[in-house]
């Protein structure tokens, strides 16, 4: 068979030129008769020459007229074309990006090879059916290449390879991480003045090769362990479990998703063994066999013999069928490009991207009703080097599954797709509403949002999964929850089933409420409080009413505890989520924090600076939350366990009245359970002042700076707190009390009642006053 292969240059060792070289001689050495056509004659040519092979730089120069055209680049293509109209093409393209690699403008008739999925992709967008595509990996000269037995792990030796090798971030991150590894390296590349000739001599004494693309290949080849990274980006180490899957993309840009990160490197050098490295050599060895590669090639060339060509074209003709092909393209992509749509296709992903796409739920409801249709809002981190856009055959869209009780299992699997509001582009963020349909059955699922190349992969199933998992509670709205329900969020069964409404303790009962008693004197305290259900051990059990919820555990303390947190964590328990209101006519600092759920700010209430408001919050009409005040913060409220001391969780919620002031530096709790802080109308709560969970103060009340005010702690109308008091917790304080500055207060005080602490006297009376005290507390 006469072949003609055409290239741009032979001048510089490229993908390509080393191609051409290698092909040329295989199939000279098949019987073939071989020439090549290039603009630029160089180093390359001369080694073909050299060989015995025949290299031209005009189409007249031609020694025959080619049985088939092995047509590289898309200007040497079309000369070709025109000098050899009736003789069959083959295009191949060897870049994803590189314009002359372009096939529209290429004759009619013609056969495509690409050398990778990559540039399939290109051939596809550029308007090339699938099914006339062939994928023919670049291949290596085995005969040149000899793979050696093992190297060194750890390294020994470190080489850079490749064209783009430069002073810049991808040779800097490898430098950096060379010298935190005391591993020396030297460095091959154009770009560093330093061409390796010889890389089937040279790479062989190297431990671990940094490249892309085919020098990644040839280095494979030769034995080394390869680090895929280069100008676009950084791929990882190449190992046995996804050389399959990096070959199918030729080791190339598609496969460096990553950015430069010399301490990602120090990882993956350190993931070096030898006898993967073996394992990885053979694979690409017998994937990318020159022989192999050229019978494939041949297998073309003969269906492109055999395909039908229209006869009896002239040069002109092929020219003018090339040009308007081109000129149609670049009306069509100058006309996308101004309208401003976005992406012009999504192209299949390569499953390397994992890694270089962030995912989570920013925001979820914690119980929904069975088959409600409700929304999370995602954020979508795009650190690699694709766009992701629903657009094209294969858009890529937001989705979930539904995971049952907690297990991998999924209960529900294609979820609903919701369409990406705008293409991420690489660096780019992305807040994303997706819609989500609760499953029909009742119980405690996972929701696994992820992302779907439709037709392609979930990204949930790529080798570094991209998802976020959130659980949510599936049942039917109530007020009430049956004790079974509630306890099996925690891992604990209920003896006696029973409804509950709240979850709190005997010392401040809620209605249909459940508590855990440690010893008989808590039980009978808990019957007493109108407890419905209790948490106890084996030995209280039949101390417990029939009629009562029960929860038997080894430790009642801790199982509670851990009912209230799967409560808080997975359910609407303590109330269902909603997002914040701020009205127009508020002013809110711009450095002040405000959840985005759950807080409610009315009109004309005013935010200072750095301040916080969270939890569940309502600052009413007028009011004020001074500079660094803090609404809505948890309460000192520890239990002791079996497992530890334990913070709980104050699920409960906090209001400033109409027309109260918070001054700064100032903190108010929000309630523990189902339960509620209240600083009622006209109040004021003075600078560095505390005031803890579940108080309720009323109007016009005062609480000096830095007073505290303990928790459960009950204030009547225009009291007045002086600055520094304490008041113990459990306690009231009725209507026009007056409490004097530092005074401690441990016990109830009646209406109109004024208290006064100890003032300060000369410390020697103080000494024998206090002595005076002691003293009648004995006669007593």
């Amino acid at each position: 068979m006469r072949i003609l292969i055409t290239n741009v240059q032979l001048d510089h060792r490229t993908g390509t030129e080393i191609v051409v070289r290698d092909l040329e001689r295989e199939l000279r050495g098949r019987g073939h008769a071989v020439c090549v056509y290039t603009d630029a004659l160089g180093v390359i040519s001369d080694e073909i020459i050299a060989a015995g092979g025949h290299v031209v730089t005009d189409m007249t120069d031609v020694p025959f007229t080619p049985d088939v055209v092995h047509a590289h680049h898309a200007g040497p293509t079309l000369e070709a074309a025109v000098r050899f109209p009736e003789s069959p093409m083959v295009f191949v393209c060897h870049s994803r990006n590189f314009w002359l690699d372009m096939s529209i403008g290429q004759a009619q008739g013609c056969q495509f090879v690409a050398v990778d999925r990559s540039c399939a992709e290109r051939l596809v967008a550029e308007g090339v059916s699938p099914q006339d595509i062939r994928i023919i990996s670049n291949a290596v000269a085995l005969d040149r290449f000899t793979a050696r037995d093992e190297i060194y792990s750890p390294p020994r030796r470190a080489a850079i390879f490749g064209n783009n090798a430069s002073n810049g971030p991808f040779v800097e991150s490898v430098r950096a991480a060379c010298v935190i590894l005391g591993l020396p390296l030297d460095e091959f590349g154009s770009g560093v003045g330093r061409t390796l000739d010889d890389p089937e001599h040279m790479l062989m004494h190297y431990d671990v090769v940094f490249a892309k693309a085919r020098c990644a290949i040839e280095a494979t080849a030769a034995g080394c362990a390869v680090i895929l990274v280069d100008t676009a980006g950084y791929g990882g180490l190449v190992t046995a479990s996804n050389v399959d899957e990096l070959l199918d993309w030729n080791f190339g840009d598609r496969c460096l998703q990553r950015p430069h990160d010399p301490f990602a490197i120090v990882a993956d050098v350190g993931r070096i063994e030898s006898a993967d490295a073996q394992v990885v050599s053979a694979f690409v060895r017998a994937r990318c066999d020159l022989r192999a590669v050229a019978a494939a090639y041949e297998d073309v060339y003969r269906a492109a013999c055999a395909a039908p060509r229209t006869a009896g074209r002239d040069g002109h003709a092929v020219w003018r069928e090339a040009h308007s092909r081109v000129v149609q393209y670049a009306s069509e992509l100058q006309a996308h490009l101004r309208s401003g749509d976005g992406p012009w296709s999504m192209p299949p992903l390569p499953a390397t991207i994992g890694g270089a796409i962030d995912l989570s739920v920013t925001r979820a409801p914690r119980r929904v009703s069975p088959g409600d249709a409700f929304y999370v809002d995602v954020e979508i981190m795009n650190r690699s080097r694709e766009q992701l856009a629903s657009v094209g055959g294969v858009p890529v869209r937001a989705s979930y599954h539904w995971l049952e009780n907690g297990t991998e299992f999924a209960g529900v699997f294609e979820g609903v797709r919701t369409q990406l509001t705008r293409s991420v582009r690489p660096g780019e963020r992305l807040t994303e509403r997706v819609s989500v349909l609760a499953p029909d059955c009742s119980g405690h699922h996972r929701l696994r949002v992820t992302l779907v190349q439709e037709l392609v992969f979930w990204f949930d199933t790529l080798p570094v999964p991209v998802q976020s998992d959130v659980d949510i509670f599936v049942n039917e709205t109530s007020d009430r929850w049956q004790l079974a329900t509630i306890a099996a969020l925690a891992g604990y069964a209920a003896v006696r089933d029973h409804e509950v409404a709240n979850l709190g303790f005997p010392s401040a009962p809620l209605p249909a409420m459940l508590a855990f008693a440690t010893s008989a004197q808590h039980v009978a305290r808990a019957v007493a409080a109108g407890c419905v259900a209790l948490v106890v051990d084996a030995g209280l059990m039949y101390l417990v009413p029939d009629d009562m919820g029960l929860v038997v555990a080894e430790d009642p303390a801790e199982a509670f505890r851990e009912i209230h947190e799967a409560l808080v964590r997975q359910t609407d328990f303590y109330g269902a989520d909603a997002a914040a209101q701020v009205d127009p006519t508020a002013r809110v600092h711009p450095t002040a924090t405000i959840d985005g759920a759950h807080v409610v700010v009315c009109a004309g209430a005013s935010i200072g600076a750095h301040a916080v408001v969270t939890g569940r919050a309502r600052i009413g009409v007028g009011a004020v939350v001074g500079m660094g005040a803090v609404i809505g913060a948890d309460g000192l409220q520890v239990m002791r366990t079996s497992t530890g001391i334990h913070q709980l969780t104050h699920a409960g919620s906090v209001e400033i009245a109409d027309r109260s002031s918070v001054f700064a530096n100032a903190t108010v709790a929000r309630g523990l359970f189902r339960q509620q802080t209240y600083i009622g109308v006209d109040s004021q709560v003075g600078n560095n002042a505390f005031v803890s969970h579940n108080c309720d103060v009323g109007p016009r009340t005062t609480i000096g700076h830095g007073a505290v005010i303990n928790g459960n702690v009950g204030l009547g109308a225009d009291v007045w707190v002086g600055p520094g008091a304490i008041l113990a917790n459990n306690i009231a304080v009725g209507d026009n009390a007056r409490i004097d500055l530092g005074a401690t207060v441990i016990g109830t005080v009646d209406a109109g009642e004024h208290l006064g602490g100890p003032p300060a006297i000369d410390h020697r009376a103080m000494l024998r006053e206090a002595a005076g005290w002691r003293s009648r507390a004995r006669r007593r």
